[in-house]
């Protein structure tokens, strides 16, 4: 477009045109997108941000991480935490 208002600037308005034609093209960039949630009712509107942050009953000071299953093998042949007396491979 401007190469064609510098051989001919009496033309088009490059201003105008110019305008209309950058909003047109920024415009078709965008994808409408069907809303797929319902609107939220004026209940759920005022519960957000009250919800509990933990579960009832859990013990906040717990650390979540002893229930989780054992780790690998430490390179001396003892599973993490195991109080055995680490054997040699060809023991």
């Amino acid at each position: 477009m401007l190469h064609h208002w510098i051989l001919d600037p009496e033309a088009f308005d490059l201003i105008v045109v110019g305008q209309a034609r950058l909003e047109h093209y920024l415009s078709s960039l965008t994808v409408v997108v069907p809303n797929r949630f319902p609107p939220l009712t004026a209940a759920e509107r005022g519960a957000l941000g009250r919800q509990p942050v933990c579960e009832a009953g859990r013990d906040p000071c717990r650390d979540p991480l002893a229930d989780a299953a054992p780790g690998p093998a430490q390179t001396d042949g003892t599973a993490a935490g195991d109080a055995a007396t680490p054997t040699h491979p060809r023991e």
